[in-house]
């Protein structure tokens, strides 16, 4: 896995002009970190869009008795499975995504819950109301790890590094913020190149034997 430094420096190469990015160069190496995070939620999407394991996590919640909401994975999730589970015995017991609007039309109650839904302020719920401490698991889509210094590691298992590098390159190299059309094509080029990685490593898990998310 690569650092972030790496990635500095590979930017450094792209731009040309003897470049090198240091904290007091334009660019400096505080704005290509600002970059790389916000290219990480951009990426973050994609991969939850196609629901790649680049990105995926499972969350652990441990309810308490008569409270439905929970703030847990609040900062971190994008988006979750469409199941969740706990364990009961030797049995996996699935809770089930449902939309928050049909929640409020059901009838209150308190029991072993089997839907969760996800609030207004990314909170996630279950329904019926829990009756007792479950420890829930709830696989989701994680809105994008954030990084702060040249010694982080790269996001997703460092797999996307060379997108990373042009897509932050065609941005610094832009002059016009604006322009529409460079972001469309812009978006379409890292898309691309995110599923043309994420196929690759569709033949590769497959071959093992591990392709149940890419």
């Amino acid at each position: 896995m690569s650092k972030v430094s790496t990635i500095i420096q590979y930017i450094g190469d792209e731009l040309g002009q003897g470049i090198t990015i240091t904290s007091t160069s334009r660019p400096s190496t505080a704005e290509i970190i600002r970059r790389i995070n916000r290219t990480t939620k951009t990426f973050a999407k994609i991969l939850a869009q196609y629901q790649s394991d680049l990105s995926r996590e499972e969350g652990t919640i441990t309810t308490t008795a008569n409270e439905p909401e929970y703030s847990d994975l609040k900062d971190d999730m994008l988006t979750p499975d469409d199941t969740a589970y706990y364990i009961d015995g030797d049995s996996k017991v699935p809770i089930y995504k449902k939309n928050y609007q049909e929640i409020l039309y059901l009838p209150t109650d308190s029991a072993a819950p089997y839907y969760f839904y996800v609030t207004k302020d990314n909170y996630i719920g279950f329904y019926p109301t829990p009756d007792d401490t479950y420890i829930i698991k709830v696989p989701y889509w994680h809105i994008g790890k954030e990084v702060s210094s040249e010694n982080d590691d790269m996001p997703f298992k460092g797999m996307l590094d060379d997108i990373y590098v042009e897509a932050i390159v065609r941005r610094l190299l832009n002059r016009d913020e604006f322009n529409v059309d460079f972001e469309s094509k812009w978006l379409q080029f890292v898309t691309m190149n995110i599923l043309s990685t994420l196929n690759l490593r569709r033949e590769n898990l497959t071959q093992l034997g591990k392709n149940d998310y890419l």
